[in-house]
């Protein structure tokens, strides 16, 4: 039995918030992996329920991505007003896509969904998402 919630993915990790090790809890306490959680109504495409990672794919559609002449994926994102370029791979991205998980759900992600939705982001900045040349990285 997994956990059901039509209202929103926010409503459903604030419900099931890491008392047991970052895992959801059906009613009957049986533990269910965090990595495929029964959204309800959020399934993605194909049917299947999304994920953590899913979600923190979701919530990196707000920067605009890109790649360098190498490959290298960028995000552009807008922090306190101003606009900053990051590497998909840097700390800083990758911190400013944990927030706005916990600014949307109220929780924290694990790792192994970040490494995922970051790998998913890298590449679509890589190809599907425009070149540019002249990349300069930071505030």
């Amino acid at each position: 039995m997994s956990v059901t919630i039509s209202s929103s993915i926010a409503e459903f990790i604030r419900m099931t918030k890491p008392l047991n090790g970052g895992n959801s809890a059906d009613c009957e306490g049986n533990i269910e992996s965090d990595s495929h959680i029964d959204h309800g109504d959020d399934d993605d495409a194909s049917g299947r329920p999304a994920t953590r990672a899913d979600i923190l794919i979701d919530l990196a559609k707000e920067a605009e991505l890109f790649h360098d002449a190498k490959g290298i994926g960028y995000a552009d994102i807008q922090n306190q007003g101003h606009r900053e370029t990051w590497p998909i791979r840097s700390t800083e991205f990758k911190q400013w896509l944990i927030h706005r998980f916990y600014k949307a759900t109220g929780g924290s992600p694990n790792s192994e969904a970040v490494q995922a939705a970051l790998g998913a982001i890298g590449a679509m900045a890589r190809y599907e998402a425009p070149e540019r040349s002249g990349v300069c990285s930071g505030r």
